[in-house]
């Protein structure tokens, strides 16, 4: 067995022998994922969330990194999204170059056996090759490179009644580029014209609150990069759960096209040959 969903009724016990809460209680399951998420109710209508983790993930390597995201959620708890102020005793990984590029591509080495799939992996490397040097020299800018979310996708923000945005799943969360977290909000200059306005939007907001220097902005499309070949691994490395089905040639091609899109843009052409073009 891999994976099994445990039962509400069992789970409903354990919250009213394990913590603090009025009961009887009700568990019900809400969302099933990387994690499986219930919903527990109390008997005066209270509700909290109750996340049952699943085992093997890449960067879970202790009860240390699990009780760093709670010490991490305290604190936020208390002083809202101010990570700078964060300490704790206890560890969490790296989104490194290892994580965000070298484990992507092993992992998708085996799916590779084709001609085309293994010409599109070759490239995928050479490319890989640039973006560990840009995660590298992007660490080396002061402030840049601390405790983040890393997984910052809409799904995982809410806004309550009163107008505040609410973030949750830091299930991810550990030591990487701060800009990281606003990288599925970026939007580069082939996306439509609402969606660049919208991202100008949010990284004027963002930098009222937390400035980035000129690199970090420019460093944009290299981040997205890394997200894409990021997201591949994370999935992969579900495989067992979630099944890989879905790794096809054309599923890699998608990611070498989104891998190329950090490329620098070509050298402006002259005026006199854009003239002579047209």
């Amino acid at each position: 067995m891999t994976h099994s969903l445990l039962h509400a009724e069992d789970l409903a016990q354990l919250v009213e022998r394990e913590y603090a809460i009025a009961a009887p209680v009700r568990v019900s399951l809400l969302n099933r994922g990387f994690n499986d998420t219930y919903l527990v109710t109390d008997v005066e209508g209270g509700r909290r969330a109750l996340r049952v983790y699943n085992r093997e993930k890449y960067w879970i390597r202790s009860e240390s990194d699990l009780r760093f995201e709670l010490d991490l959620l305290e604190h936020l708890a208390a002083a809202g999204l101010e990570m700078d102020a964060f300490q704790t005793s206890h560890d969490r990984y790296h989104l490194d170059e290892r994580i965000l590029v070298e484990r992507p591509l092993a992992s998708l080495a085996p799916y590779c056996g084709s001609g085309r799939a293994a010409l599109d992996l070759a490239e995928l490397r050479k490319l890989g090759e640039r973006l560990t040097g840009e995660i590298q020299r992007l660490r080396t800018i002061g402030g840049a490179y601390g405790i983040i979310h890393a997984d910052l996708h809409r799904g995982n923000t809410n806004i309550d009644g009163d107008g505040r945005f609410v973030t949750f799943d830091f299930d991810h969360c550990g030591f990487g580029l701060r800009a990281y977290d606003l990288v599925t909000l970026y939007r580069g200059a082939d996306s439509p014209k609402q969606e660049r306005e919208r991202w100008a939007a949010v990284l004027a907001g963002y930098q009222q609150v937390r400035p980035l220097s000129p690199a970090e902005v420019a460093g944009f499309p290299v981040l997205a990069a890394c997200r894409a070949m990021w997201d591949i691994g994370d999935w992969l490395g579900a495989a067992g759960r979630t099944g890989d089905a879905w790794v096809t040639e054309a599923a890699i091609a998608r990611l070498l096209a989104d891998v190329r899109k950090a490329e620098p843009d070509p050298a402006p052409r002259l005026a006199g040959e854009a003239a002579l073009e047209r």
